[in-house]
């Protein structure tokens, strides 16, 4: 595990025993410890390795016992366990801005509420205002909390992503074969709210690369794979893509990957048509080894849409160019 997930757990067990109301002194020593990790400026598992962990200011032996797990079997008993006495629906609580463990404890305890439809109704019935510290502002912010996630299921914002995109890349540039590696689509694109995470990597050998990916710490389930691309869910259950394409195609299959579709589109639109060759072969990458040359023999069965098309992004994408015009549908081209 990377720094920055063990930071995560670390975080996500304090807020855990601040739920509870457990001792201030112990949730401190979690926020601290996760801080301390975080902030290291060398890899955490270099540091268990040669037994140094206790020396870093905001570790003791407790919390370097765990870090250990976590780096050995990608668990932690102890924050299992709290996960399981914590009602799911509190943790996902946490995730409405402006409501922190301590209001969430104080709902829990004097409603007994325990998920966020019970607490949409609460809400809704004015009931939050009446317990100490709400008030109507709280309530009315706790509403509009929820319909945001309900809006945003199955995204994360750009801040969470990009770490977890640069964790996962880290990994996969250091295995046998890979030349270089990028992140593409909406973390590149600098999207508020990202879908997917999505990474490119060149590599002579794809199978061998898609094979060692399978065992990333970073992916928690895989859903589909091929002989280039992989499928999978990460942490907080968002969705990574991995395609590996020929190290000659590196840099227009990144083009291609990041996207958007309607500025894919628009550079197909722009370019004379005697030069839409290179574009317009994008919309297969290739299965199998490169040939060597600028543009593989034979391409792969299969095409890959890119994120889907939004308004601001049509318009962003007709550039200096002037005006949003809706892109002609060019078959070849993604999305």
């Amino acid at each position: 595990m990377t720094n920055v997930e063990i930071a995560w757990v670390f975080d996500e067990i304090a807020d855990l025993l601040e739920i509870k109301g457990e001792n201030p002194f112990k949730i401190r020593a979690y926020r601290q410890g996760a801080r301390a990790v975080e902030q290291l400026s060398e890899n955490v598992a270099t540091l268990a390795a040669q037994g140094q962990l206790v020396t870093v200011k905001g570790i003791g032996p407790a919390l370097a016992k765990k870090i250990t797990e976590l780096l050995e079997t990608g668990r932690c008993r102890y924050y299992e366990q709290l996960r399981a006495e914590v009602p799911p629906g509190l943790v996902t609580m946490l995730a409405i801005p402006g409501l922190g463990p301590k209001g969430i404890r104080l709902i829990n305890e004097r409603l007994g509420i325990t998920t966020l439809e019970q607490l949409a109704e609460a809400a809704r019935n004015h009931r939050l205002r009446e317990l100490p510290g709400m008030g109507v502002k709280m309530e009315w912010n706790i509403l509009q909390g929820i319909e945001l996630l309900h809006n945003t299921a199955g995204k994360i914002p750009l801040g969470v992503a990009w770490p977890l995109s640069q964790a996962l890349l880290d990994g996969i540039a250091a295995l046998p074969g890979v030349e270089t590696a990028a992140v593409a689509g909406e973390v590149r694109r600098g999207k508020e709210l990202v879908e997917q995470i999505t990474l490119v990597v060149a590599a002579a050998d794809a199978r061998a690369v898609i094979e060692a990916c399978r065992h990333h710490p970073q992916l928690n389930r895989i859903e589909s794979l091929g002989e280039n691309f992989l499928h999978g869910r990460g942490r907080l259950g968002v969705r990574i893509f991995l395609v590996v394409v020929p190290p000659a195609c590196f840099g227009r299959g990144l083009l291609y990957y990041t996207g958007a579709a309607a500025h894919y589109r628009e550079l197909i639109d722009l370019c004379p048509p005697e030069e839409r060759g290179p574009l317009l072969g994008l919309g297969l990458l290739f299965a199998g080894e490169a040939t060597g040359e600028e543009e593989p023999r034979q391409p792969g069965e299969w095409a890959l849409k890119l994120a889907p098309l939004e308004e601001e992004e049509i318009g962003a994408a007709g550039g200096a160019g002037g005006g949003c015009r809706r892109p002609r549908r060019t078959p070849a081209a993604p999305g």
